[in-house]
């Protein structure tokens, strides 16, 4: 007697095929002409649009000849799309353009440098602490 084992159904796939590739981790589906990110100095950010609608921010405080990145914060709606590796990407850009170096106090852009570490040259070197501080 020959046992077989029961074959499944063939199951329509339940997400599009664009959907799907967005979830891959190394290709972005954030379309890039429609992606705009500026820097609102007054409100001490950047911010991420996507179609006019804010799609992300990162929060900067100004330290002297430093921008310290504190906070990176994408909505769950523009989740796995790209967004907040673009505002990583833009910050540390502008800042390596503008000559200002950063301290990264945002565990998103810490592991963003990590897996991109041709931007360290934007971060600035750890402060030595005065004799008098410690």
């Amino acid at each position: 007697m020959e046992i077989r084992a029961a074959r499944r159904p063939h199951r329509p796939a339940s997400r599009a095929p664009q959907q799907a590739r967005c979830r891959t981790r190394y290709r972005p589906c954030v379309d890039e002409p429609q992606l705009t990110i500026t820097d609102r100095p007054e409100a001490n950010r950047y911010e991420a649009r996507l179609a006019g609608e804010l799609a992300g921010f990162v929060d900067y405080r100004v330290v002297r000849t430093r921008r310290i990145l504190l906070h990176t914060e994408v909505p769950p709606a523009f989740g796995g799309r790209g967004v907040g590796a673009a505002l990583a990407r833009h910050v540390l850009e502008d800042a390596r353009g503008s000559g200002i170096l950063v301290t990264v106090k945002c565990p998103f852009i810490q592991a963003y440098l990590q897996r991109h570490p041709e931007y360290g040259d934007a971060v600035a070197p750890p402060l030595v602490p005065r004799s008098h501080d410690v």
